[in-house]
């Protein structure tokens, strides 16, 4: 819109030269690329735009523009294919799966006491997946008497292949603690237990096991000890959320919760943990002096883990602080050398020191083709609403490269559910959901370009929800995104197709 208000002003002012000089033997202005402004000295002078580009030649980076050209603000031609691609009504596709139970509802986690859309706490998800390398996908979904399930769906003839069988031991018990693949249908679940004082959801176990159910390994990381004494560790994504991950080039799970300790207050206060397991045994990695890898009190009030493994087989860790550091954090860990940089993105403006009031909400991170990390997250802080930003991470200074809001809203905003994934070698994609009060409003698609800038409009289904803690994955063939929801008492398996 600027290049066009340039050539309006340049018009105008010819215009004005051309009848003050009319019936004077003057050149083509053209000719010598200046126009005279009146001064009698010529001392003064309008550079003009000869490629005709909308950007004036002292500001034109690419002076010879061919006509027709789109450009961007320094007059070169935009090259980038971006402009060309943008998400159509054709792109999506879902498909509903039947099954013996039903998955937990939508309504039913939008107005849980820590699960509402404008909650800072994560939660662990109620509905998760895993893609396989034969183009099916493992779906862990939770009833609403937290019974858990694992269905394999193919995306090829969008149809259950089988019910995977999950220890009793694992359903008998009460918090979920999140689910990861472990490859060759070998997978793990998180859950609490009481321990042999009565303490409730004081221990946090991982179990190991194969599609038929037969138990690999046991791991408790802590909650063994009572809970009165000082310095224990105790009720696992207490107020946050709780996640696994596996490497399988280097065999390492990451496990990272939020959990209660007894401080030396007096009081249990809440923080993250992020540790490592060994994929083959279950046993906790340790390092050369015997310390366990990884950080017992990581962000104080650590309200929601997300992460991911790069492509380097170290995590990248987000952390939502609210009291120590006040902050949105992204951290590097290594299963041999533990915590080995961190990056304070977002500095969190509202609400007060540990007030458990930020009026933001986490989102997701996605690393990229260029070794960039995109995050998304929301927040009200200087905005009319929550609104959604993506921020794109140089993870080797580390630095922010570019941040741009995606949303800009006045009465509805934006609530848990936010994710993010490189869509093509170009562009990124981004998810979100809008709430009225409690009530989804619908879910939104974006593209970007790799440094977030946008491409085109946002694509809206009224009817589709993210589902909170849960990431866009693509299918193993490369061709689609996928996410799964829950509708009418169905698994519901959207599909997005990739350009």
């Amino acid at each position: 819109m600027q290049h066009f208000k340039n050539l309006l002003l340049l018009s105008i002012f010819s215009s004005i030269f051309i009848l003050s000089n009319c019936g004077e033997d003057n050149e083509d202005p053209a000719a010598d690329d200046t126009i005279n402004n009146g001064n009698a000295e010529g001392d003064s002078t309008i550079v003009l735009d000869l490629d005709g580009d909308g950007v004036l030649d002292t500001d034109d980076a690419c002076s010879d523009t061919p006509s027709g050209e789109v450009v961007d603000d320094n007059g070169c031609p935009i090259t980038d294919t971006a402009t060309e691609t943008s998400l159509q009504q054709e792109n999506f596709s879902e498909f509903s799966i039947s099954l013996s139970g039903s998955p937990h509802p939508l309504a039913g986690i939008a107005n849980g006491a820590y699960t509402k859309p404008h909650s800072p706490y994560g939660m662990a998800p109620f509905i998760d997946f895993v893609v396989n390398t034969d183009n099916t996908i493992d779906v862990l979904w939770r009833d609403v008497s937290n019974n858990k399930f694992i269905s394999k769906i193919s995306l090829e003839t969008k149809s259950l292949v089988e019910e995977i069988n999950i220890p009793t031991k694992i359903n008998n018990q009460q918090r979920f603690l999140g689910f990861e693949s472990l490859g060759n249908d070998r997978y793990i679940i998180g859950y609490s237990k009481d321990n042999e004082f009565g303490d409730v959801d004081a221990e946090a176990w991982y179990t190991a096991f194969d599609k038929t159910g037969t138990e690999l390994f046991s791991t408790r990381l802590w909650g063994e000890e009572k809970q009165t004494i000082t310095w224990s560790r105790g009720e696992p994504s207490q107020a946050g959320s709780a996640l696994i991950r596996y490497s399988e080039e280097n065999d390492f799970i990451v496990i990272y919760l939020a959990h209660t300790q007894l401080r030396g207050d007096g009081r249990r206060h809440q923080a993250g943990w992020l540790g490592f397991l060994d994929g083959n045994t279950g046993e906790i990695l340790k390092n050369t002096n015997g310390n366990r890898i990884g950080n017992g009190w990581f962000f104080s009030h650590n309200f929601d883990q997300r992460g991911i493994i790069s492509s380097q087989n170290t995590f990248y860790s987000l952390a939502h602080g609210d009291a120590y550091p006040r902050a949105l954090g992204i951290d590097v860990w290594s299963h041999i050398n533990g915590l080995e940089y961190g990056f304070d993105y977002y500095e969190i403006k509202n609400g007060s020191l540990g007030a458990n009031k930020t009026l933001t909400t986490t989102g997701d991170l996605t690393e990229l083709s260029n070794g960039n990390v995109a995050i998304v997250y929301s927040t009200e802080d200087d905005r009319q609403a929550r609104d959604l930003k993506i921020s794109i991470i140089d993870m080797n200074e580390p630095k922010i490269e570019h941040e741009v809001w995606l949303t800009s809203l006045d009465q509805q905003y934006v609530g848990w559910g936010s994710k993010v994934i490189q869509y093509d070698e170009e562009h990124i994609l981004v998810g979100w959901n809008t709430f009225d009060n409690n009530q989804g409003t619908g879910s939104h698609f974006i593209l970007t370009r790799l440094d977030g800038t946008l491409t085109t409009e946002a694509h809206s289904l009224e009817k589709s929800v993210l589902y909170p803690a849960q990431s866009f994955k693509k299918s193993a063939d490369g061709k689609s995104i996928i996410f799964v929801s829950e509708e009418d008492g169905e698994l519901k398996v959207h599909v997005i197709d990739i350009n």
